[in-house]
C-alpha cells in the first residue's frame, strides 16, 4: 500500500498560487517597463528599428527572470519548481494577450520560442534566488 503525505507537490503549488500570481505581475510591470525604456532609446538614438526584435527578447528573458525570481523569493524553496510554474503562468497570460490582439496568427514557431525564454528564465531566476538565500 502506498501512502500518500500530506505535504505533496500537488498541494503545495495550489497553496502558492497567490505567490505565483504576484511574481506574474511583477514580471508583466517589469516587462512594461523594460519596454518602455527601449522605445525610449529606440526614438532618440541612432539605432536601426531591425533591432526591435533583439530588444523585445531581451525585455522578455529579463521579464521572465524577474517573474520566477519574486515568486520564488517569496515561497523561499524549490526554486526550479517554482521558476516553472511561474514561466509557464507568465506565458499563459502572454498568449491569451497575443489571442486578443486582432491580426494575430494563432501559433508561430516564435510562440515556443517564447515560451521555452520565458520558462528557462523564470526557472533560473528562482534558482538564483534559492542560491541567494543561502
Amino acid at each position: 500500500m502506498i501512502k500518500l503525505s500530506n505535504n505533496s507537490e500537488g498541494k503545495n503549488i495550489f497553496r502558492n498560487i497567490k505567490k505565483y500570481f504576484f511574481g506574474v505581475v511583477s514580471g508583466t510591470l517589469m516587462l512594461l517597463l523594460l519596454i518602455c525604456l527601449c522605445a525610449l532609446i529606440l526614438t532618440h538614438s541612432d539605432i536601426p528599428d531591425s533591432f526591435v526584435t533583439v530588444f523585445a527578447i531581451v525585455c522578455l528573458c529579463l521579464a521572465a527572470f524577474t517573474a520566477g525570481l519574486v515568486s520564488t523569493l517569496m515561497i523561499r524553496s524549490k526554486g526550479l519548481t517554482n521558476g516553472l510554474v511561474t514561466g509557464i503562468c507568465f506565458f499563459v497570460l502572454q498568449l491569451i494577450c497575443g489571442l486578443i490582439m486582432p491580426d494575430s496568427g494563432m501559433f508561430s514557431y516564435m510562440t515556443l520560442v517564447y515560451l521555452l525564454i520565458d520558462v528557462v528564465m523564470a526557472s533560473v531566476g528562482g534558482i538564483v534566488c534559492v542560491n541567494l538565500r543561502r
